[in-house]
């Protein structure tokens, strides 16, 4: 933090399963929206095509997201278990957890949401929800949520224990 209100930050996560270090960078001049490409950089092994609703590109994704959330849960409940989709599609019933969903869904509806940094917040809504939610919103109005992953490079790994090595 500088004087004059600028700050930086540099947030690291490790991948328990692969030891693997990904690292975010964010800078206050950069920085127009928490929600939209807020990052200065992304550091880490690249992952092809990810579900990303931080890109500027998932707005539609994320205002989809925010409509279904809106709706009436039992409604949207309802609809989910009726959905049929071809077993050439990239979505499987599967990859929605229509319990977990269901409550999330309740008490979005409770708080009548404004915008898409309020969902966020809910209790409940984690990067498994949010994957469902993005998901759902894709079948439902087509508004794209997985873009090429715009991590750079790998630079990091990690040791026993899931700590990060920071010999470099």
């Amino acid at each position: 933090m500088t004087d004059e209100g600028e700050w930086a930050v540099v947030q690291q996560e490790m991948n328990q399963y692969t030891t693997m270090a990904r690292r975010y960078h964010w800078h206050s001049k950069n920085v127009k929206s928490f929600v939209s490409d807020p990052q200065s950089a992304i550091v880490g092994r690249n992952q092809g095509t990810i579900i990303n609703l931080s890109d500027a590109r998932a707005t539609q994704a994320r205002e989809g997201i925010l409509e279904f959330l809106k709706e009436r849960p039992d409604k949207q409940l309802a609809g989910l278990k009726k959905l049929n989709l071809p077993n050439h599609h990239d979505i499987r019933p599967a990859d929605v957890n229509l319990r977990r969903l269901g409550a999330v869904l309740a008490l979005a509806y409770e708080n009548s949401l404004s915008d898409f940094t309020e969902a966020l917040l809910l209790k409940g809504v984690g990067p498994r929800t949010l994957q469902s939610l993005a998901l759902v919103s894709e079948v439902i109005y087509g508004a794209p949520g997985r873009f090429e992953d715009p991590a750079r490079f790998s630079f990091a790994h990690g040791r026993q224990g899931r700590t990060p090595f920071s010999g470099l």
